[in-house]
């Protein structure tokens, strides 16, 4: 399943509350992407007066636990362009059915490193399109 707007335009903020409501169950669910494509990212965008620039994302890190809820079979996750930067460590709570996960934008960061690295089922990362992780970051 693949959460994406259409014609590459993202889902609007909250449509993921409402794709995963609480009590929703998808068993079969095994593969899930989670993404804005980068030719829609001045539609995802905020103003990110700190650093007086565009961002990207759809939803905050606070929705994920809602989702993994809805999904105790997942195998497979992908994080594209979606997350709005922040505190990642609700991925904590990823199912440990998943074994490989492929994640990449503004919001995955030196602190986004950290969070992946104590998620010890992950076989597989797959890690593109961040500008602000650093070699400190995935050195830990």
């Amino acid at each position: 399943m693949c959460a994406a707007g259409v014609d590459h335009l993202p889902l609007p903020w909250g449509a993921m509350e409402h794709a995963f409501p609480q009590g929703k169950l998808l068993p079969f669910l095994t593969n899930l992407c989670i993404e804005a494509a980068g030719s829609c990212s001045e539609a995802v965008g905020y103003w990110d007066e700190d650093q007086h620039n565009y961002g990207y994302g759809f939803m905050d890190a606070d929705g994920l636990p809602a989702v993994f809820a809805a999904c105790p079979s997942l195998v497979s996750l992908s994080i594209w362009n979606a997350l709005e930067p922040g505190d990642l460590t609700p991925l904590l709570q990823l199912p440990a059915t998943v074994e490989a996960i492929d994640v990449g934008g503004e919001a995955w960061d030196d602190a986004a490193a950290g969070v992946l690295g104590q998620l010890t089922q992950l076989h597989s990362i797959s890690w593109e399109g961040s500008d602000s992780v650093t070699d400190a970051g995935l050195h830990v």
